[in-house]
């Protein structure tokens, strides 16, 4: 098995090799392992007498098993040996685990100052690894008191980033939680298929059959709601446009559907799959009549 050796101690075996040649000593070049950082040295040293280490710091970091044994064993008897304190609350009476004089509920919060210095103390202290995945552990376990709530005290002006209102109303709309729970509503309905290629994969969205921009009392209505893949809703969008008319709707989707190319499917197939996207929105698109 080859040994790790860094630049640092081939130069030093190295050199003492060269020493004990030109001091007629080539039997002082005899190399060993060290048992701390399992690198090849010379045992011998300047003064040609034998050492188990190659360095004084792998010298006073080593600790053999044996050695490893007998601190275990006597660290356990230190702690068998030591006296059994029972600590109580001094209010209640109540047992406790540590060396508290009252228990959570009877004691007195820190101070001002206090918090400041143990802010202070803490600035900028990095934690090891072991204490980060101990926190990490107790912190899975506990579910935060706002998962899932909106916080209304920190939107628009309660926000301390806020700047008068510049975000657009439509935007403001589009990103608010009724509608990311419409759209989830719409995916669920269609059992996340887009209603076009019958496609599970990639990216999906929700489009409204009567135009976003025109029909504000239809945006959150799930009937007005249909599950299109990217492809499909871009395609859509090419030819019946973004909202500029909402005159004879049906007639407009069932023109924009015949010109678009949907590779692997009949014209029966595109006939099907255009009425049954029609009859999402029968209800909402008037004076059409699905056959």
């Amino acid at each position: 098995m080859k040994q790790k050796r860094t630049k640092a101690n081939i130069a030093s075996n190295k050199k003492l090799k060269e020493m004990f040649i030109s001091m007629g000593h080539p039997e002082r070049c005899e190399e060993g392992i060290c048992p701390a950082c399992k690198q090849l040295f010379i045992l011998a040293d300047v003064r040609g007498r034998k050492r188990k280490f190659c360095s004084k710091k792998c010298n006073s970091s080593y600790k053999s098993p044996e050695q490893i044994e007998k601190m275990n064993i006597s660290r356990k008897k230190y702690l068998d040996n030591l006296p059994r304190i029972e600590y109580r609350c001094s209010v209640c009476n109540i047992k406790l685990s540590w060396g508290s004089k009252t228990c959570n509920e009877h004691r007195k919060p820190f101070s001002k100052t206090h918090r400041k210095r143990l802010a202070e103390a803490l600035t900028g202290k990095k934690q090891s690894k072991e204490t980060l995945d101990k926190l990490s552990k107790i912190r899975q376990r506990k579910t935060p008191w706002n998962k899932g709530k909106p916080d209304y005290a920190r939107r628009g002006a309660g926000h301390h980033n806020w700047k008068g209102g510049l975000t657009p109303a439509k935007m403001i709309f589009r990103n608010s939680l009724e509608t990311k729970q419409w759209r989830t509503s719409v995916f669920h309905r269609d059992d996340y298929t887009c209603m076009l290629c019958e496609s599970k994969a990639g990216v999906l969205n929700a489009h409204h059959i009567k135009f976003f921009a025109n029909n504000p009392d239809f945006r959150l209505d799930i009937r007005n709601g249909i599950t299109l893949c990217k492809g499909c809703h871009q395609a859509v969008h090419k030819h019946i446009g973004y909202g500029e008319s909402d005159s004879n709707m049906a007639e407009l989707y069932i023109r924009a559907f015949s010109s678009i190319h949907w590779t692997g499917q009949s014209v029966k197939e595109r006939h099907d799959a255009t009425v049954h996207f029609i009859r999402y929105g029968n209800h909402l698109c008037e004076g059409y009549q699905t056959a």
